[in-house]
């Protein structure tokens, strides 16, 4: 069976059921590098150590970082240890996880962070000031400037990823208690 297919309809089906649609994107198209990488389609009872430590080196090569490496192993081993589960395969992969570096993430200074909640909290009354007619006035019922400076400092002081605080819902918010929930699936 080709792993391209193998995937959808038997990987998926016992063990990404449940899983966010992000979940499955992310495995199909690691499958997809994998047969690019491989310059052909795969069957599931060829997966190999060769194949898949050619496959690392060969991202490597084209100047992929070791975590993006990584990131191919994982989804692909993860596999192929179902695949050995169910008998398809009678090896397991003997290709490590790559050492990565420590990089410190590139943040903004205070002084930057400083800088942009002033100026939300400086935008004009009207959307006319700025002369961009297309920005709304109000954000709901609050005027666009506070409804930007308390999402700059909610995002701040809350640490979350650009994606959770767009998954943010009302129902997920506790006002009397200064609670807000985020789902697990909505961060990384």
């Amino acid at each position: 069976m080709k792993l391209a297919k193998y995937l959808p309809d038997t990987y998926r089906r016992e063990r990404l059921r449940g899983k966010s649609p992000e979940t499955v994107r992310v495995y199909l198209a690691q499958v997809g590098s994998l047969e690019r990488l491989a310059g052909r389609e795969i069957d599931v009872e060829e997966l190999s150590t060769d194949l898949l430590a050619s496959a690392i080196e060969t991202l490597l090569d084209e100047g992929k970082s070791k975590a993006t490496a990584n990131k191919l192993l994982r989804h692909i081993r993860s596999i192929w240890t179902h695949a050995l589960d169910a008998g398809i395969v009678d090896s397991y992969c003997r290709v490590r996880r790559l050492a990565e570096p420590r990089r410190r993430p590139r943040t903004w200074t205070l002084e930057q962070y400083s800088q942009v909640v002033r100026t939300a909290r400086g935008l004009p009354a009207t959307v006319d000031e700025l002369g961009l007619g297309s920005l709304p006035e109000r954000v709901g019922r609050f005027p666009a400037a506070h409804f930007w400076e308390a999402l700059l400092l909610f995002a701040y002081y809350s640490g979350l990823r650009v994606t959770a605080l767009l998954s943010i819902r009302w129902a997920n918010v506790d006002l009397s208690r200064g609670e807000v929930l985020v789902d697990a699936e909505d961060q990384k």
